[in-house]
């Protein structure tokens, strides 16, 4: 259960924006993917789409999309963790994802004192923000990265 919170409350926090009128902030429809290999689909209302796997790890992304130009990544990241607590950063790179710039992020934080990986894709496109993560006990997420790898290689904005 404290799980789902730590992907409900991340999931809110990226829900947050500056934008003028929330009413107009939607999904992108302009994304295709394939499904993670060896997870199952299971229903979010935070996520535009989310899979688990057989050790609760969760792949999911989220998008926002408005009538302004997207913010800068690093902003959007920040908006994301920040309702998480204790942060521990462990490894941030810069790089060029459909064709825009993208920063993944590798951190620690914890719920209820419980310790969770996070590894994260942000990106901005156009009009819409995007957030692919992947989430899981530190001891299990290494299961899940070859999925969340070919998962984020196959996510295309259209």
């Amino acid at each position: 259960m404290r799980f789902f919170l730590l992907i409900l409350l991340i999931l809110t926090c990226g829900c947050i924006s500056v934008r003028l009128d929330p009413n107009k902030i939607k999904s992108s429809r302009q994304v295709s993917y394939f499904k993670p290999n060896g997870f199952d689909g299971i229903r979010s209302s935070f996520a535009d789409k989310s899979w688990k796997d057989s050790f609760d790890n969760i792949i999911s992304y989220h998008t926002e999309c408005s009538n302004e130009p997207a913010l800068d990544v690093e902003v959007v990241f920040d908006k994301y963790i920040a309702g998480l607590s204790k942060v521990e950063e462990i490894k941030k790179t810069k790089f060029i994802f459909n064709e825009s710039l993208a920063i993944r992020v590798a951190f620690l934080s914890e719920l209820d004192d419980i310790k969770r990986k996070i590894d994260m894709v942000v990106f901005a496109r156009g009009y819409c923000h995007y957030n692919i993560m992947l989430v899981g006990h530190p001891d299990t997420i290494s299961n899940a990265r070859i999925a969340f790898d070919d998962f984020i290689e196959s996510f295309k904005v259209e």
